[in-house]
Order: C-alpha cells, then structure tokens, then sequence
C-alpha cells in the first residue's frame, strides 16, 4: 500500500507564494532575506530575532521540488498516450511541483503565523527544526527523527 500524495495544482506563482512568506516574515521582525538555488534546491534563508531583538538566528527553508516532482513522475509515469513529448511531460511536472512545494510552504507558515498569533506557539517553536548552522545545515537535519527511531546518534552540529 503507497501513501497517498496530494497533488496540488497550485496557480498561484511562485514569486507570489515568495512574496507572501516575505512580507509575513517581515511583519515579525524578520531579516536579511535571500532566496535562490543550493545544490539545485531552492531555499528561503532569513534571520529570526530573539531576545526581544537583541540577537538573530538563522533560519533555512530548503524546498526539496525535485522529491515532490519524481513523486508526481512516478504515480503519474510519461505514457505514449500523452500528448506531449516525454521531456515536456516532466519539465510541466516539474514547474507545476515547484509552484506546488512553494504554495505547501506560504500556506503552511500562514497556518503556523496563525498559532503565534494565538500564543499557542512562539516563533521559536515554529522555526526551531530550520534553524541553521554556519555549513547550512538545520537542526532538523541534525536531529532527524528517522535517525532517532533507528538507535542512530543524531549528526553533531557543526561548529566553528
């Protein structure tokens, strides 16, 4: 038995979904924004502050398009019987899976800003798996629960 993936046709484009985690990131004080493509993922990097703004964190939103979209080829395979080439069949998947992963990540932090908001959550606790380390890599990352469950030491967190 496969778990179900939803297939999101997402309309709304990506610089627009960009836009909103922007200008809602911002409302909280948020900074330092950068965004474009590591190792071919894309990501969103900004700082978090703490302490009443006293200090920043960094956070990193890697946004694994290409997972998503192989997911999209594989329970929806290229056929002879579409009517578009093999090689416009998966690039069309793809677009649509980045525009997809992008609105997944807007509503999402929406759905998150909004338990801030009723101080059910603090932005911490929202943001704490993405925080960054130096070499970019989060303390989800570090401390994957696939790692746990296996007995596995979670990955040391790089230092300088």
């Amino acid at each position: 038995m496969t778990r179900p993936v939803i297939k999101l046709q997402a309309t709304r484009a990506i610089a627009k979904s960009q836009e909103m985690v922007r200008d809602w990131l911002k409302a909280y004080g948020c900074i330092n924004f950068s965004q474009g493509e590591r190792d071919g993922m894309p990501f969103i990097a900004f700082e978090l502050p703490i302490n009443g703004g006293e200090g920043t964190v960094p956070i990193l939103y890697k946004i694994r398009v290409d997972n998503y979209a192989q997911t999209l080829l594989d329970r929806n395979p290229w056929t002879t019987r579409k009517q578009k080439s093999q090689e416009q069949w998966e690039s069309e998947t793809r677009e649509q899976a980045e525009r997809s992963a992008w609105s997944l990540v807007a509503d999402k932090l929406a759905a998150d800003l909004s338990l801030v908001e009723l101080q059910l959550q603090t932005l911490a606790d929202v943001f704490l798996s993405k925080m960054a380390t130096p070499d970019g890599v989060t303390v989800g990352e570090c401390f994957s629960v696939d790692r746990l469950i296996q007995g596995k030491q979670p990955l040391l967190l790089p230092g300088k």
